[in-house]
């Protein structure tokens, strides 16, 4: 959330979160999508730019667009001395029980 990014800058808390982004509740919409014959209310999203955000509060804010950049990206987080956002934009997610 928002206010535990805050938190981690103000007492440089140096924690590495790593935001796997579909855009949707995740968990919930593909529940609707196999139980209502594809109706879907209020599971899709529109997020902010987790980049951005987490560089307006002075951690640093990373894309990465898969496996290989997600490594790198970890890695240079946890050698450095911030708060780090690392997000991975990713498709639908298959339901799981």
């Amino acid at each position: 959330n928002s206010q535990e990014l805050a938190t981690a800058i103000q007492y440089g808390i140096n924690v590495a979160v790593i935001l796997f982004n579909d855009n949707a509740y995740g968990n919930v919409l593909p529940a609707q999508v196999e139980q209502f014959d594809g109706h879907v209310m209020g599971t899709r999203l529109h997020n902010p730019d987790f980049v951005a955000l987490a560089q307006s509060y002075g951690a640093l804010g990373v894309r990465a667009d898969g496996a290989d950049s997600l490594e790198q990206a970890l890695r240079e987080a946890i050698s450095t001395d911030a708060t780090t956002v690392i997000e991975v934009p990713v498709g639908a997610m298959e339901r799981r029980y």
